[in-house]
């Protein structure tokens, strides 16, 4: 009990902090006219910047206190696994399939309030939850360090599950969506399937880092990776309407990307969790199987 009131009480003071920054920044990038007004007044505003930095601590919470990393190596995965989820891919495919809406000018300001925000909320919750100090738990993780042949099914697998659930979500867009695209020059649907192809292999990649450094078993790493990606590519980038992000596309997001994202991330977790060397009958037990890619991580 002691326990989950300290960790609670250090969560209300990430929220504190995240949310005034994020209203700092939103409200230097309003004043500048390069974003869509926000849809509400002030004190809707705060309350919904406040909930969206609640789902962010939400996501980041259990990587963070679940994880055999500490300081700037901490802080470095969880800032790759929120800015790319939550920016890089979220911004990159709204910019390739809606060119007339997201403008370069656009998408450089959200880069840059993406940047900032990812940076600091994976800094403040390194320092409020006290993990700027390695702990006597290992830093090394033998996940990831997977022969060439695993690593291409896999890949392949995560693919084809990405495809797959992109044509779900298909099914489930909610009405006026296909018009709003229509009229806003959407690409043809072969270059939109490429699109959806590097999108899913992108979301992989930007959580690998939080596989290979969380601790327990393959289905806790699926949970956790899964909540992260439904909650910071699916829900957060929707908390805050603006003009910009019509009722359409919001309802997008929170009926086909949020639970289609749980559902990556979940298998995505689960596959690359496995730890070769563990069982003593696994034929990539031995160093010599060792892949390149989780030598890097």
């Amino acid at each position: 009990m002691r326990t989950v009131l300290n960790y609670g009480w250090r969560a209300l003071v990430a929220l504190g902090i995240l949310t005034a920054l994020s209203c700092a920044s939103l409200y230097v990038q309003a004043q500048g006219g390069t974003l869509g007004d926000p849809i509400g007044g002030r004190g809707t505003f705060v309350l919904r910047t406040a909930l969206r930095e609640a789902l962010t601590v939400l996501a980041l919470l259990w990587p963070t206190l679940r994880t055999r990393w500490a300081g700037t190596r901490l802080t470095g995965a969880l800032f790759v696994a929120y800015f790319g989820v939550h920016s890089f891919v979220t911004l990159s495919r709204t910019a390739l399939t809606l060119p007339s809406i997201v403008t370069s000018e656009v998408a450089t300001a959200l880069s840059a309030h993406g940047f900032l925000i990812a940076l600091a909320s994976a800094l403040t919750m390194v320092v409020t939850m006290g993990r700027m100090r390695p702990s006597p738990s290992p830093l090394e993780s033998p996940r990831l360090h997977l022969p060439a042949g695993e690593w291409l099914w896999k890949l392949l697998l995560c693919s084809v599950a990405g495809m797959g659930i992109w044509l779900a979500e298909q099914k489930l867009a909610p009405a006026g969506l296909e018009e709003f695209y229509q009229d806003a020059g959407r690409p043809e649907q072969t270059a939109r399937a490429v699109l959806e192809l590097g999108r899913s292999l992108l979301l992989l990649a930007f959580v690998l880092p939080v596989i290979k450094m969380m601790k327990g078993g393959r289905w806790e790493t699926a949970l956790a990776v899964a909540l992260l990606m439904a909650v910071l590519g699916g829900l957060t980038p929707v908390i805050l309407p603006t003009e910009l992000m019509p009722a359409p596309v919001r309802w997008s997001f929170v009926c086909g990307t949020a639970p289609g994202n749980f559902i990556y991330g979940g298998l995505a977790g689960y596959l690359f969790s496995r730890r070769p060397g563990t069982d003593p009958t696994s034929p990539y037990s031995g160093p010599e199987a060792w892949g390149v890619a989780g030598r890097l991580l």
